[in-house]
């Protein structure tokens, strides 16, 4: 693969005793969908942290665009372009779901082009603009915090679970508007244990299994070998 917009080079992040990723090595090809799978517990979360500065690794290197991002912070890595979709949401309950959005736009005010785009994949958003972010149900708060790294074009987009928990409307809802960020040449890693919506999104995958990674390749081939599946993840499905 030429050009990879992210690389992890031999990663190692611990937390407090624990030893979470053991020599983490994977590159993300630039223009497209990356899925990050495996099991709960696997270290896909700490891997999205420790890309993000929110974990110091330990051992090892991750670079952006070929430059090293780590050591740097948090919020030197979101002005290097790296939009961040945590597992936990991470929205301002108390703020409004405009000054949420305002507060993710680093450039200032949000591009009136990209607002009305993020309008048209969340309605509910331009419904509830000026309500609380709080007062929002579970579904609309997983939009606004997708909505919010996607406010301004990034880099890379890290995005964590974004179906955990949600109706499968509003799944689908998360589903359009990723596969139109994706048609937009965006570059995406993203982690998602609802293996149906991984298979629909992503183009490439890369495996993981008590901190390690035990398989990479192209989401066609896992897609069509359900014992490659069952063996790596323990899957057992239908294929349409």
């Amino acid at each position: 693969m030429s050009d990879p917009i992210l690389s992890l080079r031999d990663v190692k992040t611990d937390i407090a005793q624990y030893h979470i990723l053991h020599g983490v090595s994977f590159d993300v090809p630039r223009g497209g969908v990356t899925m990050l799978l495996g099991r709960n517990g696997a270290g896909k979360t700490t891997t999205l942290r420790t890309i993000m500065g929110l974990w110091k690794p330990h051992a090892g290197e991750i670079l952006l665009d070929g430059a090293a991002i780590n050591g740097q912070t948090p919020s030197q890595i979101a002005r290097r372009g790296i939009g961040f979709v945590p597992e936990d949401m991470g929205i301002f309950s108390d703020l409004t779901v405009e000054e949420n959005i305002r507060l993710a736009a680093l450039t200032g005010a949000p591009n009136p082009e990209r607002l009305h785009w993020i309008f048209g994949a969340f309605p509910a958003l331009k419904t509830f603009w000026h309500s609380a972010a709080g007062t929002l149900s579970g579904g609309q708060k997983q939009m606004l915090s997708v909505a919010r790294a996607m406010v301004e074009e990034r880099e890379l987009y890290l995005i964590d679970e974004p179906s955990k928990g949600l109706a499968p409307a509003i799944v689908a809802t998360l589903a359009r508007a990723l596969k139109d960020l994706k048609a937009r040449g965006a570059s995406i890693l993203m982690v998602e244990q609802n293996f149906s919506l991984a298979r629909a999104l992503g183009d490439h995958v890369v495996v993981m299994d008590d901190g390690k990674i035990i398989w990479t390749g192209a989401m066609a081939d896992l897609k069509a070998d359900a014992s490659l599946q069952e063996r790596l993840m323990g899957l057992k499905m239908e294929h349409a």
